[in-house]
């Protein structure tokens, strides 16, 4: 089963056990449980129906299964009653799991970089002291958010698609809303560290490797340093 495979009315199983019936809309097709007021777009999910989000969060949300049209299902229902189950995940064992192919840092960097291009951050040359502050004020912003005890990720929804009013921490509903929060924050930095890379044209991957085995080699605390 692929993503193309699915059909409105379909219901997906995730892996954490949650149950969402497919539904067509004018931006797509997407997974909703209309009783938990939960939303998943189908643009989340790679060809295999596993999450893209692939941190603890994300595994949760890998569709196990999908079943099919019933003779007594109503339009809104996340059910199984009354439904076929059409295909199931057969789990890789370890030996035949596939690996994933990740993107090294500097393709990363690049597409970063020519983002910031296209977005005309670049019509000028940015000098160095620039990119530092811009990083130093990314860090601040981290530095805020935390000490206002916010999640370390979340966004909002200025039209309450979700049915809440406050912050929004399950990703697996993201419609592209502006991402807040302190781990968002010191992403931030590290994009604009990634971007300035690939404007200087500095090898981040073998750069990267090249420090933290040097770190690896260094004195207990470095020495006896305090921080």
């Amino acid at each position: 089963m692929k993503k193309s495979d699915l059909k409105p009315g379909y219901v997906v199983q995730y892996r954490c056990g949650d149950l969402r019936m497919v539904v067509q809309t004018t931006k797509g097709m997407i997974f909703v449980d209309p009783q938990k007021s939960l939303w998943g777009q189908l643009e989340f999910y790679n060809d295999d129906l596993t999450h893209i989000i692939r941190d603890e969060i994300g595994k949760s949300h890998d569709i196990i299964a999908i079943y099919g049209f019933g003779d007594a299902v109503t339009a809104c229902e996340a059910t199984t009653e009354n439904r076929k189950l059409l295909w199931s995940r057969e789990e890789p064992s370890e030996a035949t799991e596939p690996l994933i192919i990740q993107q090294n840092f500097n393709d990363f960097a690049k597409a970063v970089h020519e983002n910031a291009i296209n977005h005309g951050w670049y019509d000028q040359k940015r000098s160095f002291g620039e990119i530092v502050a811009l990083c130093h004020s990314e860090l601040s912003e981290a530095l805020e958010q935390y000490r206002d005890n916010k999640p370390m990720a979340y966004f909002w929804n200025e039209n309450d698609l979700f049915g809440t009013d406050g912050e929004i921490t399950d990703l697996d509903v993201w419609t592209n809303e502006k991402l807040e929060g302190v781990a968002v924050e010191m992403i931030d930095c590290v994009i604009r560290i990634f971007d300035w890379c690939a404007s200087e044209k500095i090898d981040i991957d073998r750069l990267i490797r090249m420090k933290h085995e040097y770190n690896k080699s260094r004195e207990y605390k470095h020495g006896g340093k305090l921080i």
